[in-house]
């Protein structure tokens, strides 16, 4: 609850709910989306914009797991409408986790995406209050927790109780000339590889994990329905997903490349370090300058981070590849949980401090 005065001109600091948690309607998301438009749109036209949220909620997953969620206001005179303080989209999510004895369980998640506020209603303690009455609701319907990724730091969701994961993102600056005997491998489009493949991968895959996001094929017919709609019709030349796979690697890389980056969203295979060598060939190939990707694609190298020493000694190269190597901290969609479960505060613990970090990019909401 917030700590206001009572607009009902109660005392001053007592406790009151500012509004009242509900769905929100078409219209009413209408609202929303003229104002949050210009942040999230990634490039998008508004009607392109539009339709790309409807697309969204529409598809075979979006109608299970995804919800439009506000804190209404109730409305000041009689004919005044219900007001949105905050709003925000929910998604249900299972978390695969070991816990400390190794053993496996399935935790059932509220993730939480586009938190905001309008700026009329701004400084007034709603999109905490919003939080409050979500956190409310997942706990009387018995779920274990709260997931977001901020892309305003980790300051405010820390005071409403959220915790952050560890969350770097590594950088490979390569010689320009560099070269690198990387065996036969094929890159494709993330829209043209098929979802029950990519599914089978990643179930094995997490299945020795210790902390994952479960994915169905309609989740990854989701995710991959969302990239591509922003790869064909922003303004901002977003780059497409790819998928790399080779003969001899049980698994795939998903890539994005445009500019002179490469970035590695994921790489799902029993020894990921192997595809560095092509990836490194496909870098070199489209004569980039850098390789980029979150922490969580270095599991295999944990604890330390050396990949580095791993490429040098590695990877046959008659020319030298790589020119510097270095983590930085993530900006942008670090990841934060808030558990729900007296049981699950240690665990959880231990989960946010473990790197690198579990949670993979795809997965971001």
């Amino acid at each position: 609850m917030c700590k206001q005065e009572s607009p009902s001109g109660g005392r001053e600091g007592e406790l009151f709910r500012p509004g009242f948690l509900g769905f929100l309607s078409f219209p009413e998301v209408l609202k929303i989306l003229k104002e949050t438009h210009r942040i999230w749109s990634g490039g998008l036209t508004y009607y392109r914009y539009l339709d790309y949220l409807q697309r969204q909620t529409a598809s075979a997953w979006g109608r299970r797991h995804l919800k439009m969620r506000a804190l209404l206001l109730p409305a000041t005179t009689k004919d005044e409408a219900v007001r949105i303080g905050s709003s925000c989209k929910t998604y249900n999510l299972t978390l695969r986790a070991r816990d400390r004895s190794g053993k496996a369980c399935h935790l059932n998640f509220v993730g939480l995406g586009a938190i905001y506020t309008p700026e009329a209603y701004r400084g007034r303690g709603y999109a905490r209050a919003l939080i409050e009455l979500l956190e409310e609701e997942a706990t009387a319907e018995g779920k274990d927790g709260l997931l977001l990724f901020s892309d305003i730091g980790s300051d405010f969701y820390s005071s409403c109780g959220f915790q952050e994961i560890s969350a770097a993102t590594f950088t490979l600056e390569l010689h320009p000339k560099g070269s690198v005997d990387a065996g036969d491998y094929q890159v494709v489009s993330l829209s043209d590889y098929p979802s029950a493949a990519l599914l089978r991968h990643y179930s094995r895959w997490l299945a020795r994990e210790r902390l994952g996001v479960e994915r169905s094929a309609a989740y990854f017919d989701y995710k991959i329905m969302k990239e591509s709609y922003l790869h064909r019709h922003s303004k901002l030349s977003w780059p497409e997903l790819l998928v790399l796979t080779a003969p001899e690697l049980n698994g795939y890389a998903i890539l994005e490349s445009g500019g002179a980056t490469v970035r590695v969203l994921e790489i799902i295979a029993q020894e990921p370090e192997h595809f560095f060598k092509p990836i490194l060939h496909f870098a070199l190939s489209r004569k980039v300058r850098r390789i980029r990707g979150w922490e969580s694609v270095l599991s295999a190298l944990a604890p330390g981070f050396d990949l580095r020493r791993y490429l040098l000694s590695s990877v046959e190269s008659n020319r030298k590849i790589l020119t510097d190597f270095y983590f930085e901290e993530r900006t942008w969609g670090c990841p934060m949980i808030l558990p729900l479960k007296p049981g699950l505060e240690a665990e959880l613990s231990d989960w946010c401090n473990f790197s690198p970090c579990p949670i993979l990019e795809l997965d971001h909401l």
